[in-house]
């Protein structure tokens, strides 16, 4: 090979590069306004020299500026709930752990219902509020009521040895 075709397939992988970075820009670009994806060639075309721009005639008037358009609905934003909300929730998370003693985040999500953006509050406002104790750290920790709160268990006498 010689240094005329190196540069050549250099110059061939270099403009297929920018073809391919452009249209995953455009997508991510698209995706993100949350406007319909254009559909991009599947190969670009041969590099042709941009058209020479027209110059305004005299007495002619400037473009109009373009109009922007009205931006889209923020998407997924979550509702702010509220406290007798968030309370009616902390109240099913101490029954279920009341039933369930010991009982961690990640068996008793599924079973309640909640996603985890709404159990992190209601988890962390129960442990505040002192109606659930919480036992680890991260994925490990465990919920239970606490000890004043905990149905009392027959508990059998200690039997002690009588000194001789």
């Amino acid at each position: 090979m010689n240094n005329a075709q190196i540069q050549a397939l250099v110059a061939k992988l270099v403009s297929d590069l920018e073809a391919v970075v452009r249209v995953a820009a455009v997508r991510a670009v698209t995706e993100a306004l949350g406007s319909a994806p254009a559909t991009p060639a599947a190969t670009p075309g041969p590099r042709t020299r941009p058209k020479p721009r027209k110059t305004a005639r005299k007495g002619s008037r400037p473009a109009p500026a373009p109009v922007a358009a009205p931006k889209p609905a923020a998407k997924g934003k979550r509702a702010r709930r509220s406290p007798a909300d968030l309370d009616r929730d902390v109240g099913r998370i101490v029954a279920f752990v009341r039933a369930n003693p010991g009982v961690r985040a990640e068996q008793a999500r599924p079973v309640l219902g909640f996603t985890p953006l709404s159990w992190i509050p209601t988890i962390k406002r129960a442990v505040e509020t002192k109606q659930l104790v919480a036992t680890g750290n991260k994925a490990a920790t465990s919920y239970s009521v606490p000890a004043a709160e905990a149905p009392a268990r027959a508990v059998p006498p200690v039997k002690r040895a009588k000194k001789a």
